[in-house]
């Protein structure tokens, strides 16, 4: 779970800094350079910074 929390924080973190998905997803790569399961990551930044929709 300490995993997860930090993740979690570390997102938030970035998504505050950066422009838009693609410096979010990049800054994310550099923080969790073996994080596995991208696309997931790419679909939430898009979302965070508001350049897709959620239902």
């Amino acid at each position: 779970m300490t995993f997860t929390g930090d993740y979690i924080r570390a997102f938030d973190e970035e998504t505050a800094k950066v422009k838009d998905a693609s410096a979010l997803v990049e800054a994310m790569k550099k923080r969790y350079p073996n994080l596995g399961g991208v696309g997931s990551l790419e679909l939430s930044a898009k979302v965070a910074k508001g350049e897709m929709s959620w239902p």
